[in-house]
């Protein structure tokens, strides 16, 4: 009796999955697959196949028909014959949160009003049947014709407070409430003692000459001074202005404790000890007696006093922990009391160009290593731990360049080494699948359950962890490393490839890739480019990493045959290397090139723009230790014209307290690095 009910099932399986095939479209998983028998083949297709959704529309096109309307259209996805139904949606620049605008029937058009002018908007499309909803559209932005009605607004104080003799007064702050609209400049434009000030490139408002106590008799207020400045935003028929009043107020220096000290200067002398120096304040009091000196690691932890005592201009700074960097400040007593802390001084022993500087902007991300950025500014930082890998979300809440918001998302994960944003959902790639949580930004603190995106990737533990990132094309590129040193497989090994994360499909792009943890698209031509690790145990010196092209689908970059330029591989030499596309540009021998980003930002000089920087996590190997660096490689069009090192010091001598993993390019154009050794995610910053 049992048998038979059993065949019975089994029968109406079958027949179910045949009906689901036909009516739907639905391939029938194959019932001779050595992995699943008949019967158990019919019924994981009925548990496992998706209901026959609308696919995802095409990006839509959106273009402004006044000032408060925008004109969406859109082309109906592929086999549409069902649909019911569109659903359209929109959100102004830099809001969470998407609006619905009502739409009835299968037009694919829509006029969307009641808009704000001048003002970027992102919208989106999906289609629905009679099973549901199907994927949104890639998000496409858009701004209404107009003025925009805000403009700039001021964040720096109204009222300032200085000593006499000081001609610095502080620093202007303002921003567009449009992200899109940068501050242009400062200017003073009025108030009774206009002619007094000036404002630096820095957006520092200054004395022209330093002030005295005593104002001349004429003056208004004696000891407070006038002064209207205005900032400025956008362009063309989008430039606006705002203005504010401020006033400074000059205190009498006399009888008084010291000033602060200008910024101490703080050297390393090793890894757990620095010397800060500093110059003596300017003082109209009573002589300086001591100087108390109190430095921190980071803008996460609390100040610690340093020992000092006496009138010298320098003091030894030392910490337990090997601090990455110092920040230091200082201030004097006299017989009338103790003066105000200096500004901080930093030191670090990461050294950079000139102009540079280097700061935490988190702490306490253990195993940090892949980035990505949220569009409401929110960090998502991937790690490596096997069955234990954490998922962390980072915001700096206020402004100030520093994390102080570290949620973990997740635990227990499989090696969750690469993240990607894609229409406001984070995809997490762990060793041998990819995970999707939905809107995750405006669920931080309860984040969803992850979908399972695809678990079809190999699981193999040799360079199984990846790094992912979605393409111009709104598809998410995925590496498959190769499960060996040197070894030949077939795909989806040693590949880069395309995964539609609708359907699933994987498409392999480029071939012969042994391992890589970084790729980018060039920000002119639009093409991938990507780091690659080169096998091990052919010397201290052979073979390179490289810096690799892909210019069309289906290139081969060598890989077991050829390593570099023209380095055959001793195991697998019956291809020639003039078979396969050469790098760019050979990186240095095992240094183990992994993330790299095309530097698109505006706060560095102009000779960075469009070129590229490479996180060199260092050898393991090596008889001599090499990388543990950020570098960068010069290039003019596609060709490499230089490689050279911008961010050392991780390495000193042959131990290492730190280990560069990404790069990442912020909106403010500072550049972020990640440190899975350390648990710190850097901030790289530059002024004149």
């Amino acid at each position: 009796m049992t048998s038979r009910l059993t065949k019975a099932f089994g029968i109406a399986l079958t027949g179910l999955a045949a009906f689901l095939s036909a009516s739907t479209g639905l391939a029938q998983a194959d019932a001779d697959d050595d992995r699943v028998g008949g019967n158990e083949a019919a019924l994981w297709l009925v548990q496992r196949r998706p209901p026959p959704v609308p696919a995802a529309p095409a990006f839509p096109t959106v273009a402004p028909t006044s000032e408060t309307t925008l004109s969406v259209g859109w082309a109906a996805p592929a086999e549409a014959s069902d649909l019911v139904d569109y659903d359209v949606q929109y959100r102004a620049l830099g809001q969470s949160a998407f609006v619905d605008w009502p739409h009835v029937g299968t037009a694919t058009g829509a006029t969307v009003t009641g808009l704000a002018a001048g003002t970027v908007y992102e919208v989106r499309v999906r289609a629905s049947n009679g099973f549901g909803a199907g994927d949104w559209s890639g998000t496409v932005r858009a701004r209404t014709a107009g003025t925009p009605a805000a403009g700039p607004v001021f964040h720096s104080p109204a009222e300032f407070s200085v000593a006499e003799n000081t001609v610095a007064v502080g620093t202007l702050r303002a921003s567009d409430a449009d992200e899109t609209d940068r501050i242009t400049g400062y200017a003073i434009v009025g108030g009774t003692d206009s002619d007094h000030f000036v404002i630096d490139p820095q957006a520092l408002l200054r004395f022209a000459a330093a002030p005295d106590f005593e104002r001349p008799s004429d003056a208004a207020g004696e000891n407070r001074y006038a002064v209207t400045v205005q900032a400025s935003s956008g362009s063309g028929d989008r430039a606006l202005t705002a203005t504010q009043e401020i006033t400074v107020t000059v205190t009498d220096a006399d009888g008084e404790a010291p000033a602060p000290p200008a910024s101490p200067r703080v050297s390393f002398d090793s890894t757990t000890a620095a010397t800060a120096t500093w110059v003596a304040p300017r003082n109209g009091g009573p002589p300086i007696l001591d100087y108390d000196v109190r430095f921190r690691r980071s803008p996460g932890e609390g100040f610690t006093d340093a020992s000092h005592e006496g009138t010298t201009t320098e003091a030894a700074l030392s910490s337990t922990d090997s601090g990455w960097s110092f920040e230091v400040q200082v201030r004097a007593s006299n017989d009338e009391g103790t003066g105000t802390w200096s500004e901080p001084g930093h030191g670090s022993p990461i050294e950079l160009p000139d102009g540079f500087t280097i700061r935490a902007w988190a702490e306490g991300v253990t195993d940090a290593r892949s980035m990505a950025l949220g569009p409401n500014g929110t960090l998502f930082v991937g790690t490596r731990s096997d069955g234990g890998g954490r998922l962390y979300a980072l915001r700096d809440e206020d402004g100030d360049h520093w994390a102080e918001r570290v949620v973990t998302l997740a635990r227990g994960l499989n090696r969750p080494n690469g993240v990607a944003l894609g229409d406001g959902d984070l995809y997490v790639a762990e060793n041998s699948r990819v995970l999707r949580y939905a809107g995750i930004e405006g669920r931080l603190d309860a984040p969803p359950e992850p979908r399972v995106v695809t678990d079809a990737f190999p699981g193999d533990r040799s360079h199984g962890w990846k790094f992912i990132r979605f393409g111009p094309d709104g598809h998410l590129y995925v590496p498959v490393g190769a499960p060996c040193n040197i070894c030949l497989r077939d795909d989806p090994y040693a590949s880069i490839g395309r995964l539609d994360v609708a359907t699933g499909v994987f498409t392999v792009v480029a071939r012969g890739v042994r391992n890589t943890v970084g790729f980018d698209w060039h920000p002119e031509s639009g093409e991938l480019w990507f780091t690659d690790n080169g096998r091990d145990w052919m010397g201290d010196d052979r073979p390179p990493d490289e810096l690799n092209r892909l210019s069309r689908d289906g290139e081969h970059f060598g890989y077991p045959h050829c390593h570099g330029t023209d380095i055959p591989d001793p195991d697998f030499d019956d291809r020639p290397c003039g078979d396969f596309v050469a790098p760019v540009r050979e990186l240095g021998p095992h240094v183990a090139a992994l993330g790299m980003r095309f530097y698109t930002g505006e706060m560095f000089p102009a000779a960075y723009r469009n070129q590229v920087f490479i996180a060199e996590h260092g050898s393991w190997n090596r008889s001599s230790k090499i990388g543990y660096r950020i570098m960068l490689v010069r290039l003019r069009g596609n060709a490499a014209t230089g490689y050279e090192p911008f961010a050392t010091g991780w390495l000193q001598g042959e131990s290492n307290w730190g280990r560069p993993v990404d790069v990442l390019v912020m909106r403010d154009g500072a550049l972020l690095v990640s440190d899975d050794q350390a648990g710190i995610i850097y901030r790289i910053s530059y002024a004149d």
